[in-house]
């Protein structure tokens, strides 16, 4: 029997539940600006990979084709999970999808200047080289998941963060064993292409799973949505405001769109809306804009310490509140407080 059959029907089975899964993604009612439309970027870039992988072990692509063409492919999962996890997070995302253009040039350039003899960099310089873009990445995300809260979807988002996780540290793995034992590269190769397709497949049919049995973890599923009239919406709006603001709800570090959903009626998807057509800005930018305007005043008119007003104004951590402050005011508190 071919040694490479089982590793190919391992790699086609992955392959397949991949595009099921993006056509489960494609088919459910979707709504402009989901977070979870931008999975499809990663699980697009896993069907290219997998594709890959399928005429690698069916031997219609060369090893060293195949090399070039995985490697491509890989840097590519960090700085796409590193945006995916900003936006599930409704952070600022504007511009970091940018960051895929040097990463993927700069790696072409070492390739193309080795092809012309120009500068032979050594084998290992490669996988140390796609091994820290995907570290980088990967603990930027990690910090972001533990410093800013998730009271939604945290189910999903665990699924998600293990799973390519799961398969960036795969690709870490192989990238040592071949810097150490490059004789051995055609078998490193299939046992971890094996590896990466075995895990690959069982978290796909997780993700599936999920998705169909328990769509409430899935944070981004959208139901088909009506257009209101302007009068309904003027009302959503006031009612929102009127919680939030006239009440200064903001100042409660617990507040989440869940939380205003029970105080007004709105489902939290509609809140969320509302917030990004009205005010252009995402629920955490509307929120912090009212916090620090909150914390200015103190800064002006009290002599609370810096730490007290974080938590007068509603954050739970003193590096959000700071971050937050400087988004907004091109400078921290202490700076703030000291030109007054």
């Amino acid at each position: 029997m071919n040694q490479l059959m089982w590793p190919g029907i391992i790699n086609a089975l992955a392959l397949a539940a991949a595009i099921i899964l993006v056509f489960i993604l494609k088919v459910l009612p979707a709504r402009k600006g989901d977070r979870n439309l931008y999975l499809l970027i990663l699980l697009i870039y896993l069907i290219i990979h997998l594709t890959g992988g399928v005429a690698m072990l069916g031997r219609v692509m060369s090893l060293p084709v195949y090399a070039l063409f995985s490697l491509s492919m890989v840097v590519l999962y960090g700085p796409t999970f590193y945006f995916y996890i900003r936006k599930f997070h409704d952070l600022p995302v504007r511009g970091y999808l940018w960051h895929i253009l040097p990463i993927e040039f700069v790696l072409w350039a070492l390739i193309a200047l080795h092809a012309l003899d120009i500068m032979a960099a050594p084998k290992w310089f490669y996988n140390l080289y796609f091994t820290s873009v995907l570290l980088v990445y990967f603990i930027a995300a990690v910090r972001i998941s533990g410093s800013v809260p998730l009271r939604q979807g945290r189910g999903w988002m665990k699924t998600i963060a293990i799973g390519f996780g799961g398969l960036i540290l795969l690709y870490v793995i192989e990238a040592v064993w071949m810097s150490i034992d490059f004789t051995s590269i055609d078998s490193i190769v299939v046992i971890n292409t094996t590896a990466y397709n075995v895990f690959c497949f069982v978290f796909l049919l997780i993700t599936i799973k999920q998705v169909i049995t328990r769509p409430q973890t899935f944070s981004g599923l959208r139901m088909a949505y009506k257009p209101k009239k302007t009068g309904e919406v003027e009302e959503e709006l006031k009612a929102i405001v009127a919680y939030v603001v006239d009440q200064k709800e903001y100042k409660n570090p617990a507040l989440n769109r869940d939380v205003i959903s029970e105080a007004t009626g709105l489902g939290v998807h509609r809140i969320s809306e509302i917030i990004n057509s009205e005010f252009e800005k995402n629920f955490n930018e509307w929120v912090n804009e009212y916090r620090i305007n909150e914390a200015k005043s103190h800064l002006r008119n009290s002599e609370l310490s810096i730490k007290e007003i974080c938590y007068e104004v509603g954050f739970n951590s003193k590096s959000v509140f700071n971050n937050a402050f400087r988004r907004q005011m091109k400078m921290t508190p202490s700076q703030y407080r000291l030109l007054l």
